[in-house]
């Protein structure tokens, strides 16, 4: 499979060399010989033939752009196989993150793997009579107030902290006498 290069670190007003883009890549320099091959346009009336940052990021723009996929609306996307795929069962659940927009899951009808897709309670609507859709509250940590862990330690200020460095409740530094 090929290398995803970061096209960040091109910078459009600069001129590369073979050997200077596929450094600034992290490529190899036949790799960027084979792009100029396959349409990188290069100025080659001297030498050494130089590529324009803007060509490379555009050349690299166009080369891995990523299709986007449509799925049918009783489709899901499952995350083993990376394609499109039916609910197993015809049940899903509908997890909501706001008001206009939630995630329904489901598992595929081929490996039972986990599937997903982005949702609206509209479409949730549109599918109840093709799929069964059960809805779970999920609790949102923004939201609601942290609550303590089970390893939390509930102190108040006017107790003693018996840690070297430490400040003592009367606000004076604290040395433990047993290290």
């Amino acid at each position: 499979m090929a290398k995803r290069v970061s096209r960040r670190k091109i910078k459009i007003h600069n001129q590369y060399t073979y050997e200077q883009a596929a450094d600034a890549l992290g490529v190899t320099v036949q790799t960027v010989r084979m792009w100029r091959q396959s349409g990188l346009p290069v100025l080659d009336s001297q030498k050494p033939h130089l590529i324009l940052g803007f060509a490379l990021k555009d050349y690299l723009n166009e080369r891995w752009v990523k299709p986007k996929r449509r799925l049918a609306p009783d489709q899901f996307l499952c995350m083993t196989w990376n394609a499109p795929r039916r609910a197993y069962g015809g049940m899903a659940e509908y997890l909501p993150c706001t008001a206009a927009r939630g995630r329904l899951e489901a598992l595929c009808e081929d490996c039972q793997g986990v599937c997903g897709k982005f949702a609206s309670p509209s479409l949730c609507k549109q599918l109840a009579p093709i799929l069964t859709i059960a809805t779970r509250n999920r609790k949102c940590p923004q939201k609601e107030p942290c609550e303590p862990s089970v390893n939390h330690n509930f102190r108040t200020s006017t107790e003693s902290v018996g840690i070297i460095g430490r400040k003592q409740a009367n606000g004076q530094r604290y040395k433990d006498k047993t290290a």
